[in-house]
């Protein structure tokens, strides 16, 4: 069995693809060489989100999508809602962008670094961050944003509507 590949998560940049009816995660999506995408299925997404929202920083829970963006992927704007020249010409070179299955969100308090561990798990990537509470809500917020929610069956309640 190959080894998998590990990657240090440091910014993060989610949409919705139609197509695919998935949710589409980049991780380093400015840094080619530490680039890693993953397909999150909706089976997957509704079996985290309680365990996601078990890390979330109770003070954070209003935070706004333009605070989320800016937390996450440090003012990449948001693909669902902007549509200027930069986000549709590096949208255009995601054709080219390997996208792996992520088949595991591991979540846990790493108690030395008094943060938030997060990992992605696929068959081939394994990407690791390490977040401040606000940041793993701004995290579990901006899924939450890009998610079809009616067509998912995500209810008004668990995005804190």
């Amino acid at each position: 069995m190959p080894l998998k590949t590990l990657v240090e998560a440091e910014k993060f940049t989610a949409w919705y693809d139609a197509v695919e009816d998935r949710l589409r995660l980049a991780v380093n999506i400015d840094t080619p060489d530490a680039r890693v995408d993953f397909w999150i299925t909706r089976r997957l997404f509704l079996s985290i989100i309680s365990q996601l929202e078990d890390f979330a920083d109770p003070k954070s829970i209003g935070v706004d999508k333009d605070d989320i963006y800016k937390r996450i992927t440090k003012g990449v704007p948001s693909p669902k809602e902007n549509n200027n020249s930069d986000t549709i010409s590096s949208k255009s070179t995601l054709k080219n962008t390997k996208v792996s299955l992520l088949r595991a969100m591991n979540i846990s308090w790493n108690k030395k670094k008094g943060r938030v561990s997060l990992v992605l798990v696929s068959d081939d990537y394994e990407a690791e961050s390490n977040l401040d509470t606000v940041s793993m809500t701004a995290f579990i917020k901006m899924l939450l944003i890009q998610a079809p929610t009616v067509e998912w069956g995500i209810s008004s309640i668990m995005l804190g509507r």
